[in-house]
This record gives structure tokens, sequence and C-alpha cells, in this order.
């Protein structure tokens, strides 16, 4: 609320993620700042989460490893899997899960690493294009 003002919530006081969506992806510069809040928060815990792991592997979850500095960003990774899927199947997963209208849709592809990007730094890959 203090970078993004009192329309970054709902009417109940929690996070209005449509409305932030659509700041984010109609603003790099917001995107950035919303970025540079939350980049940071998550490799830490991410890290504090794995090292804390008991067993002998632990897998971190990072939807936007490229975007939020790669490996350099995440120095610690052994492996990194990446789970790829043609565009056409993320924009018609986008529009399904956040009732997104194409526009909005093909901004948050565009803002995003490209499959090519990502890719390129995978150790292993799976295709994750079916139902």
């Amino acid at each position: 609320v203090r970078v993004f003002g009192a329309e970054s919530l709902d009417a109940t006081g929690g996070l209005d993620r449509a409305a932030m969506r659509r700041r984010v992806f109609a603003d790099p510069a917001v995107r950035s700042a919303l970025e540079a809040i939350i980049h940071p928060r998550v490799r830490a815990l991410l890290r504090t989460q794995c090292e804390a792991a008991t067993g002998a592997y632990a897998i971190a979850a990072i939807p936007l490893l490229i975007e939020g500095g790669g490996r350099t960003a995440y120095p610690w990774l052994d492996r990194i899997l990446v789970v790829d899927v043609p565009e056409t199947v993320q924009r018609e997963r986008l529009m399904r899960r956040d009732g997104a209208d194409l526009a909005l849709a093909e901004s948050m592809i565009a803002a995003q690493a490209t499959r090519a990007e990502r890719l390129a730094v995978a150790d292993d890959v799976l295709v994750n294009d079916g139902p």
C-alpha cells in the first residue's frame, strides 16, 4: 500500500490481484517496482527453505527464474528443470486461469522471458502441453 496506494487493495483490505495484474502488465515501471519488493524476499526464503530440507533433495519452484536473475541470482541451485509449454497453450491457460482477455494474456507473456531463454538455462525439460 505504501508503494502502490490503497487502490492495490480489494474491498476486504486484501491484495487486489486482478487490479495489480492489470497495473503491472500495463506499466513496466510498476512491474519493476513490484519485482524489486518481491524477488529479494522470495530468493532469501527459497534458499532458507532449501537449506533446511532434511532429505537428499529440495525443489524450489521459481516461476520467474530468468526474470529474477537466473543462475546469477540463484547460484546455489544445482540443477534447473524447466517446465515447458508452447506459447499458444500458455496463452490459453492464462486466459482460462486468470480470466484475462487476449491483450492482457499477450502482455503477460511478452513481459516474461522467452521460451528460448528459459530452455537455454535448463538442465532438464519437462513438457507440459497436455490437459
